[in-house]
């Protein structure tokens, strides 16, 4: 028998018994039978059998017993037209070959002929004269019990229950339940000693602070006229503390920096122009200190150009090339700074490096780049580390696309002959010519763009516009593309409005945002190069305007609506700008929201559409701003038709926007349901913005409680963090440093994740992150700076596996050996150094000693592993730098490199990279132009990091 799924049932697959009877048809001497069936072979169920249509001896069909179900523990069904034996039983456990006690009796958990797991007794202790104990996860006969607590009459807190450690049957120790704090609306706290019962802040103590002037996150505050800060009265506060201060964030409460007042006001302050300012106001009454928000404004600046900088060239440039060497100009929307170290260089295709950004004035920067060939793609990155003289950074990153082409820019053949289309008149293109093979270039929903037929609309109001295709004969191939672009139909300077890749003849998309003057591109794509069409209708009539949520300037207005609620309809609105966990907002309906007070709250969303098993996102911005949003406070994602984003912390008085939508234009968003809900706050250090001070609480530090946050998003090697526990830490000194962290609630091991800086959205240079198998682990060879804050992650690997009291310590470390780590790269000297024959600097590693860890990205392929390091210095006349290196695999196949780059870890620019998938040895050496006296850096992969185990032989020289 093969178990297949089939719709959540087990399904077993049972060979139909055909039974061949010998005799003649039914004739006029059958006796007068009767056909009890009308088809031979068919099938039915009878009862528990599998009955078959079979000819009977008396020449008539009858319906013949073939298999009975129930002798596998199974039923016959028939409800989909296939007669077949399911079963119709549900597990009573959840994983093969798990064990528990049942008195004296070890039961396993064991796949039954019906293909249900259930408890089956495997041993019975008793016969051996033991006892059965299962109080470390796995069942086993042993001779006594096991203390699960240390000493009688000791207390702990499990939740709210305060637990007893006493005797049981068994004669040994167990936690027993007793009070529960919940019942009088208190707290269980053990952190003194023993347990007990203490107030609940969160329900009697003062009111959270709220309301503060200036207003939270204010610009341009007028320096010279503020001279305090106020805010809204707490009730139940008797006084407050107060930090106010240009370090932000502030210390972690309590702290000297506080101080004490007793009305809702801090006076006696003198503030400097363009600083930012941050402030924190803590409630007291006599029981509790309620902590509110981290509030902050920033003073006056002289912008010359109001608001944030933007990049004014296009995000997409085509390059004729004659050399393999030319310069990109960026040009900025006011003076900026920030830009020679603020951009990056990502290949897509090629292996072209970026040379030294050069200032031409404060607002146009020259771009050189070399190596590149014909059908090179690059991505050019203007990252948020450029900034106007205000210190207003770019509102977001901006790639710029480059292509490199052999012809012409511009000369996209069909661009200039398409056909021009009027409103509401069909109208037919110049069919194309049998064999068309102009590639037209990459979009969205495909990369293999062959044969295309084009027209155009020029729009002349701001109404919006439905465009139609139809009729679209393809010759060859069985998928068609249909796109929409804006201002150019060349991908390199257009902006695409719409992408489908389908096998459909017709297809229609709707534009809302029109301007008058724009003009539109309707394109009918075959599937590949050699494929065409012969014949295609385009269309352009006025479209009804945007149903209310369907697009972000027109929200849904919960404020007015309440919560929940359920907005009637579909919204097919897509490749909107979504959240950073999935940058693409297919299916999108928007909602604005302004909450009543300050604090922490859940977003449910539902879509009532299940056919189509729709993937759920939600991306929550502060303010209303649609073009760009404002900035992220939460981004989730979910596999399902439904989502919860638990733990998001809003502000009173501030409306946000929130988008609610799907995986993709095939999945359908319909009568979607949104709620909003205030929850409890989260246990600190349970999100990143409550993160635990282990400056203030010292390590090694145990944070008691469970954690169970499944938001947010985690290090590199598992970036969904679940069950999360944040820490930050100032590092006293530069230096090595080792990270030890366990997890008292799962015996699966965790994830580690370090991050530069104390930042949350986004968060930080990521430094280590690591995955472990047991749930105590050491992570050494850590290179931390002085007087730099850490946040530092510790994670389970699914929300199943459970964080309870998990304990972090942090203490000295010990240096990897030399080129280990880009921290500690080789140098002449170093023990793995030696000089050939021909004077040249070499170095060896052998298989065992290749890094493990990757900390270095390849610019030229991001599937290469873990990495060693040489620095190399020029000579002081020097222009050229050689190499000649063997890098053998000692295993399977794996990808595996050489990249040189001027600067060490991820400040260098890349000036030469390569790669191979091998087995066995790659050899590779070459020069590059250097400047002398200058320091390079040789990064040479050994594979997936921890894996195949390479050695590497390099040697170098410059003259």
């Amino acid at each position: 028998m093969i178990r297949k799924s089939w719709y959540g049932w087990t399904v077993v697959a049972v060979p139909v018994l055909v039974l061949a009877l010998v005799g003649g048809g039914c004739g006029d001497d059958d006796g007068g039978c009767t056909d009890e069936c009308a088809v031979v072979n068919s099938a039915q169920c009878g009862g528990t059998a599998i009955q078959i249509c079979s000819r009977g001896a008396d020449g008539c069909l009858g319906w013949v017993n073939s298999v009975d179900c129930a002798n596998s523990m199974q039923v016959c069904d028939d409800s989909t037209g296939n007669v077949i034996c399911v079963s119709d039983c549900t597990d009573q456990c959840a994983t093969d070959g798990d064990t528990q006690c049942a008195g004296s009796q070890i039961e396993t958990c064991l796949e039954l002929p019906n293909g249900c797991l259930d408890w089956q007794q495997t041993s019975d202790c008793a016969d051996l004269g033991l006892i059965c104990e299962d109080a470390t996860g796995d069942a086993s006969c042993m001779d006594h019990c096991v203390d699960e607590c240390t000493t009688l009459t000791d207390t702990q807190c499990n939740g709210t229950l305060i637990e007893t450690c006493a005797a049981g049957a068994d004669g040994c120790l167990d936690w027993t339940g007793g009070v529960d704090c919940a019942d009088t609306s208190e707290l269980c706290d053990d952190t003194t000693g023993d347990a007990g019962c203490t107030i609940n802040c969160a329900l009697t103590g003062p009111v959270l602070p709220a309301g503060p002037a200036p207003a939270h996150q204010a610009v341009n505050v007028d320096e010279t006229t503020v001279t305090s800060v106020d805010w809204a009265d707490s009730n139940g506060a008797t006084s407050y503390d107060v930090y106010f201060g240009s370090t932000c964030p502030p210390p972690t409460y309590p702290d000297a920096a506080f101080q004490n007042v007793t009305a809702s006001e801090l006076t006696g302050l003198t503030l400097a122009t363009n600083t930012q300012y941050c402030w924190q106001v803590v409630a007291i009454d006599s029981d509790c200190a309620v902590q509110g928000p981290v509030w902050s404004f920033h003073t006056t600046c002289n912008d010359p150009v109001a608001g944030a900088p933007s990049v004014t060239s296009n995000v997409a440039a085509l390059y004729a090339i004659g050399t393999t060497t030319d310069t990109y100009t960026l040009t900025f929307s006011e003076d900026v700074s920030g830009v020679i170290t603020g951009l990056t260089w990502t290949p897509v295709t090629g292996s072209g490096a970026l040379g030294t950004v050069v200032q031409v004035d404060p607002q146009t920067y020259t771009v050189p780049f070399s190596g590149v060939v014909d059908g090179d793609q690059y991505t050019l990155t203007v990252t948020t580390a450029v900034q106007d003289v205000c210190g207003n950074p770019l509102t977001a990153a901006t790639n710029i696309s480059i292509s490199i082409d052999a012809v012409s820019a511009g000369t996209w053949a069909n661009c200039a002959d398409v056909g021009t289309l009027q409103l509401g008149v069909p109208s037919s293109p110049t069919t194309l010519p049998t064999g068309d093979t102009l590639n037209e270039g990459s979009s969205s929903c495909w990369n293999e763009q062959g044969a295309d037929i084009i027209a155009s609309y020029t729009a002349t109001s701001t109404d919006p516009l439905l465009f139609s295709w139809t009729n679209v004969t393809l010759v060859s191939g069985s998928y068609r593309n249909y796109e929409i672009w804006r201002n150019s139909c060349d991908p390199l300077v257009g902006v695409e409005e719409y992408c489908d890749n389908i096998t459909a003849n017709s297809d229609s998309a709707t534009i809302y945002n029109v301007a008058v003057g724009d003009v539109f591109f309707m394109k009918a794509i075959a599937e590949s190069s050699g494929d065409d069409f012969s014949s295609a209708t385009f269309e352009v009539s006025l479209a009804p305007p945007p149903p209310t949520g369907a697009i972000c300037s027109n929200p849904i207005d919960l404020d007015t609506t309440g919560v929940p609620h359920q907005e009637i309809g579909a919204f097919d609105t897509n490749g909107a700008t979504g959240g950073s966990c999935d940058t693409v907002a297919d299916q999108a309906v928007w909602y604005n929201f302004t909450p009543p007070v300050t604090g922490w709250y859940t977003v449910d969303a539902t879509n009532a559409e299940t056919a189509s098993f729709p993937y759920s996102r939600v991306a929550i911005f502060e303010t209303t701003a649609c073009a760009p949003y404002g900035a992220q406070v939460a981004c989730q994602t979910a596999n399902d038709n439904l989502i919860s984003v638990p733990n998001v912390q809003l502000d009173a008085g501030i409306t946000y926007t929130i988008m609610f939508y799907t995986d993709g234009a095939s999945y359908y968003m319909v009568d979607p349901t949104l709620d909003i809900r205030a929850q409890a706050p989260p246990p600190t250090g349970s999100t990143c913005g409550t993160a635990i001070d282990l400056d203030s609480v010292g390590v090694p530090y145990q944070a008691v409680g469970t954690f169970a946050n499944i938001g947010g998003t985690g290090g590199s090697c598992d970036i969904t963090p679940d069950n999360a526990v944040w820490y930050t830490w100032t590092s006293p000194a530069d230096g090595w440093y080792s990270i030890d962290a366990s997890n008292s609630g799962s015996s699966t091991g965790g994830r580690l994740a370090i991050f530069e800086t104390a930042s949350c959205s986004p968060l930080g240079t990521e430094l280590e992150c690591v995955t472990f198998t047991n749930p105590g682990f050491s992570l050494d060879h850590l290179w931390l700076a002085s007087g730099t804050t850490y946040t530092i992650a510790h994670y389970t690997s699914s929300t199943s596996n459970t964080m309870v009291d998990p304990t972090i310590d942090i203490g000295p470390g010990t240096a990897p050996p030399p080129g280990e780590t880009c921290a500690l790269p080789a140098t002449v000297g170093a023990s793995n150094h030696s000089v050939n024959g021909n004077g040249h600097d070499c170095w060896v590693w052998g298989p065992n000693g290749s890094d493990t860890v990757n900390d270095h990205t390849f610019t030229c392929d991001s599937a290469v592993g873990g990495d060693v390091v040489v620095e190399f210095t020029t000579g002081a006349a020097a222009t050229t730098l050689e190499w000649d290196a063997v890098i053998s695999n000692y295993a399977a196949s794996a990808y595996i490199g050489l990249e040189i780059t001027d600067g060490p870890c991820t400040t260098g620019t890349s000036q030469y990279c390569t790669s191979a998938g091998i087995t066995g040895t790659f050899a590779d050496a070459g020069t590059i132009t250097v400047a002398p006296n200058t320091t390079y850096y040789v990064w040479l992969s050994d594979a997936y990091a921890g894996n195949n185990l390479p050695g590497i032989d390099v040697c170098l020289w410059s003259y």
